[in-house]
């Protein structure tokens, strides 16, 4: 079994991804029923990370810190680019249009594309993750069908509301409410509150956004919903 001090003694003597997937396997050979998959999965995620490595160090690297210190846009060939290489579909199924590599493989290629830059490549993935999470969790089947065909298409863009000025991300104190009602003559929900840090907005065309539907206080996170709202980028 690996110790806590064997673990450290290996990450601070080596720096090295061998060393690593080595500490991985360690972990997973300890009971985890990850341990077949990885095992079997491998030579797959290699090329998966090795690709998205490439696209990472041509794509994204060069232009990083630009984009960093002069607060620019993510410029469109690295959204087309993920596009192409379908990492938006990452954790959408392929019945709904994704490739629907598991959370192992999504991990992987977050943390790849994260190395290069977490806001301008990283973070763009997870955004669709959220919703396509909470779609197939709680959403119909004509709103499935419906939204996670474009987004792992890489055609909608994804951003998540949830942090508020006043709550920063305490979730289960979120202010911003949801009520029923009209919208052009339509029933649907009146949203009305403020979010902020909402990572990619601007260039999004669909926001994951959290509200309350329940008004009374104590029933904290559970008086909450997410919404699927669209908007113009």
């Amino acid at each position: 079994m690996i110790r806590n001090s064997e673990v450290d003694e290996l990450l601070h003597s080596v720096d090295c991804e061998a060393t690593y997937r080595a500490i991985g396997r360690g972990v997973l050979d300890e009971g985890s029923e990850l341990a077949s998959y990885l095992s079997d999965a491998e030579p797959v995620l290699n090329d998966l990370i090795a690709t998205t490595r490439r696209f990472a160090d041509t794509e994204v690297t060069p232009v990083a810190q630009e984009i960093h210190r002069q607060d620019l846009l993510v410029p469109e060939n690295i959204i087309t680019g993920m596009a192409d290489l379908g990492l938006f579909g990452a954790s959408i199924p392929e019945e709904y249009g994704g490739v629907g590599i598991g959370n192992l493989p999504m991990i992987l290629v977050t943390e790849t594309l994260s190395a290069a830059s977490l806001p301008a490549a990283g973070s763009l993935i997870t955004r669709p993750e959220v919703l396509a999470k909470a779609l197939l969790a709680g959403g119909t089947e004509a709103q499935k069908k419906r939204i996670l065909p474009p987004v792992a298409a890489g055609q909608l863009m994804v951003a998540v509301a949830v942090t508020e000025p006043d709550t920063g991300s305490d979730v289960a104190n979120i202010r911003c409410k949801a009520v029923p009602g009209e919208v052009d003559g339509e029933p649907g929900w009146l949203i009305s509150g403020n979010k902020a840090w909402c990572t990619f907005s601007g260039r999004a065309n669909l926001l994951a956004l959290l509200a309350r539907t329940d008004p009374d206080p104590a029933a904290g996170h559970r008086g909450l919903s997410l919404f699927v709202v669209e908007k113009e980028p």
